[in-house]
């Protein structure tokens, strides 16, 4: 990579998974013992993560952390995750070290016959046992007992209790991702190598059947939370705990391919050096050498662990792109990674202080270097280290101050920075202010214009890109470099969150010419293009999904021999001539919820969308089975408002469950008449949907509604009586999205007065950079109509102008 900043690669900014880093210095994971006897961290952990993740852009890997309560057995002190009061201590940790601009993983970790006898026979834990992959202790260690070899069942428990952990740790306590241990001779080590499985299983014996219980782990871990947000350390070298295998490579080599083939977008794998033993430094044996697993892994993300200096970090980045990390060095010195760029002495570590249970001394109480101390630089330019910093600052955390070259004598505003394109990073434009223009006035700056919290994204303003069939997709239902480039115009000002034009979740759910989908791999690859080019604008994506039910044109299914189906067999009005949907089964009605989560999981681990928002309006399938009108059912889908809701509510519940509350948004038309819709009374049936969405979902990341007077793409007359403000009483002050003909004036009006997020459709079209003409009060450009469904054809689509005054300024 040709990088503008001159830095060396140790200090460059890489993408692990979905986490955009600043650099390439990670925090090693580190038992410390000092949280308090329930597992959970207390305030001196909040603390100690904190100042580890003060330089912004850092990756943390959190110390091993047990997945279950059956899984503890060494130190009372050491944390869980397994219950809701760890997830809470957790979730200040994550929360602290965000607010710093950085990163963290939490490594999850079972122990196997590891686990210590004095804790196994404590009272308050009575489900220990002291089990293994066999009946094989460790040597010479009078403090652990005699394994027995796990059963079946309990394999397939303790790989639920993995899954469970990590979903704990992603949607509970906020974590970027989570590392499985498989290292050291912990539980999945004991199942890896030959020196501790004599079984005769389908877990033991031959290789593949000794690597089963890691990728077992790995699969169902990825399944709960995504590849890009999983991880595995391995350790094939060491020798702590009675393991290290004549011959690791055919081993590891098997499972690294493994890896790489069933699971190529995983966050990164993490490999101790030979030399390590635990937290012991030993000697590597001639031969002994991870280079088999670079050949393999590469240029995948990598962390390497394990006796590094400064230097030899250096060479090892500049050489192969991986990321090193630090342990005992990191513990004495919070500010390593800027201690390390400018060259700066590091302070020694006091080993006797590294696991007195919760003792702040030797944990919090190292001291960052002097901000005056004199670095060697030794030629890195770190005003370009600080533009790292600053775009990283303001992605995160856009209300840490920013800063720029501050050690050079210099000083910036963030949206003067031009010419810098740094790969990986959030931002490669120039990046801009929307309240700047007003905040040199004396004029508040409107809430319009003003960051607020969707999900797990800060949004910086609440202009929305609306969702929007444009036909644009090929026939095969995968977008190209067009959607690319309107995509990516439209996400030119940084900080826009945009909704995608309605996707299909699965062939069944409809074929309608040039409508993209998410169901396979061809499909996900197009999105991840447009998903990178929205990011790198620093800008946000949902995806909306869809099935259209009785809405579908009905000769490409059948040509696929799809059923034409719905809620009821009721028809549209002016639906295909002698065509009665068929009430979709109860099996089919699970297969279709299933089909949203892939879609779902599609989205957000595949193609690396920000979240999904479910389309549960315009009279498409979930409002079919909603409204009265059109379910007409006697089962438990039909009848009762409850019923009618269940269909909607069961998607809702299993796309949280798939990729967590934070990435799940939905959309509702209560008024809409669009495609025969339009209940007598709506209020109570989307009053109930909504009450129960807020009761079982509030972290949600939005509701998007639609106002009255919009039927489908059309300007209708809103009835007397008819408003969402019913919604808005039980919803707000979460995020709330609102779409239907708003202009500049009403849309600032309505923002000031509720804080809701205004979705724009066709304004959009013909305006890409909306946000920023909104914000200026410049001329809006009319769209054209006949271009909206064009197959394939880039007018009325990527052609209309980016508006003069805002060209320099967004750097087109």
């Amino acid at each position: 990579m040709s990088d503008p900043t001159g830095l060396p690669k140790l200090f460059q900014p890489v993408r692990v998974g979905d986490t955009p880093l600043g650099h390439r210095v990670v925090f090693a994971p580190l038992t410390r013992c000092r949280v308090n006897k329930r597992g959970m961290q207390t305030d001196i952990g909040v603390e100690y993560y904190a100042q580890r993740a003060s330089f912004p852009g850092t990756l943390l890997i959190s110390e091993a952390t047990y997945v279950a309560s059956f899984a503890q057995g060494r130190s009372p002190h050491a944390p869980g995750i397994f219950n809701q009061e760890q997830i809470a201590s957790w979730k200040r940790v994550a929360d602290a070290v965000h607010a710093k601009g950085s990163f963290i993983f939490m490594q999850i970790w079972a122990l196997g016959r590891a686990a210590r006898t004095a804790t196994i026979e404590r009272k308050e834990y009575p489900d220990l046992s002291c089990v293994s992959a066999s009946d094989i202790p460790l040597k010479g260690r009078d403090d652990v007992g005699h394994p027995r070899p796990l059963t079946i069942p309990e394999i397939e428990e303790y790989i639920a209790a993995f899954a469970q952990a990590a979903r704990n740790a992603v949607y509970g306590a906020g974590f970027d991702g989570v590392e499985i241990h498989a290292a050291h001779g912990y539980l999945v080590d004991q199942f890896t190598q030959e020196m501790s499985n004599r079984r005769t299983d389908e877990y033991g014996g031959s290789i593949e059947n000794r690597c089963r219980f890691a990728l077992e782990i790995v699969a169902a871990v990825s399944n709960a939370v995504g590849e890009q947000k999983t991880a595995i350390r391995i350790s094939p070298w060491s020798d702590f705990q009675d393991m290290r295998m004549p011959d690791p490579v055919p081993t590891f080599t098997y499972m690294v391919s493994r890896l790489a083939s069933d699971h190529p977008n995983l966050a990164y794998l993490h490999v101790v050096e030979p030399g390590i033993s635990g937290g012991t430094d030993g000697v590597a044996k001639p031969g002994e050498s991870n280079e088999f697993i670079r050949k393999i892994w590469l240029p995948r993300p990598l962390v390497s662990v394990g006796g590094y200096t400064r230097d030899k970090a250096l060479q090892v980045a500049e050489e192969t792109g991986q990321l090193i990390a630090f342990g005992r060095a990191f513990v004495s010195n919070p500010d390593l990674p800027r201690r390390l760029l400018q060259n700066i002495p590091l302070a020694e570590w006091d080993r006797e202080l590294f696991y007195t249970p919760e003792d702040p001394h030797g944990y919090i109480d190292y001291p960052a270097a002097d901000e005056d101390e004199e670095p060697s630089c030794n030629g890195f330019d770190t005003v370009a280290l600080n533009l790292v910093v600053v775009v990283l600052r303001y992605r995160r955390c856009p209300d840490v101050e920013l800063w720029l070259g501050a050690r050079a004598g210099r000083s910036a505003k963030v949206w003067e920075i031009e010419d810098h394109s740094i790969e990986g990073l959030a931002y490669t434009e120039p990046l801009l202010d929307l309240t700047q223009d007003m905040a040199d006035t004396n004029e508040p700056v409107p809430k319009l214009f003003q960051s607020v919290q969707v999900g797990d994204a800060t949004v910086a303003h609440r202009v929305v890109l609306a969702p929007l069939t444009r036909c644009r997709a090929n026939t095969k239902h995968v977008h190209t470099d067009l959607a690319v480039t309107y995509y990516a115009q439209r996400a030119s000002v940084p900080g826009t969150l945009m909704i995608s034009e309605a996707t299909f979740i699965a062939p069944y759910a409809g074929l309608d010419d040039h409508v993209p989908g998410i169901w396979n791999q061809e499909q996900i690859a197009a999105w991840r293009k447009i998903v990178d080019a929205i990011h790198a604008k620093g800008s946000y994506i949902f995806l909306q999904l869809w099935a259209l039910g009785r809405a579908a044109e009905i000769e490409p299914l059948k040509a696929e021999g799809y059923p034409y189906v719905s809620a009821s067999d009721i028809p549209l009005s002016d639906g295909p001539e002698g065509e009665i949907p068929r009430p979709l089964t109860i099996p089919e009605i699970k297969q279709y919820v299933e089909a949203y989560v892939q879609a779902a999981r599609n989205a957000v681990f595949g193609a690396g969308f920000d979240g999904v928002e479910v389309h549960c309006a315009h009279g498409y399938l979930p409002d079919q089975f909603i409204q009265d009108v059109s379910n007409k059912r006697t089962d438990e889908y039909g009848g009762s408002i409850e019923n009618r809701c269940r269909f909607a509510l069961e998607i809702i519940e299993a796309v949280t469950q798939a990729v967590g509350e934070q990435k799940t948004a939905f959309r509702i038309s209560p008024w809409s008449t669009f495609q025969d819709m339009r209940m007598e009374d709506p209020i109570p049936t989307f009053t109930y949907l909504v009450s129960k969405v807020a009761e079982d979902y509030p972290g949600l990341a939005y509701i998007h509604v639609v106002e009255p007077g919009l039927a489908g793409g059309r300007d209708i007359q809103a009835k007397d009586g008819e408003s969402n403000d019913f919604i808005r009483k039980i919803w707000l002050p979460r995020p709330l999205v609102s779409a239907g003909r708003y202009t500049r004036e009403s849309a600032i009006e309505r923002a000031e007065q509720t804080g809701e997020l205004i979705a724009f459709g066709r304004l959009f079209i013909s305006n890409p950079d909306l946000p920023l003409r909104l914000r200026k009060n410049l001329t809006l450009l009319r769209w054209d109509r006949a271009h909206y469904h064009t197959i394939e054809d880039p007018h009325g689509y990527t052609d209309y102008p980016f508006a003069e005054e805002n060209r320099e300024e967004l750097g087109v």
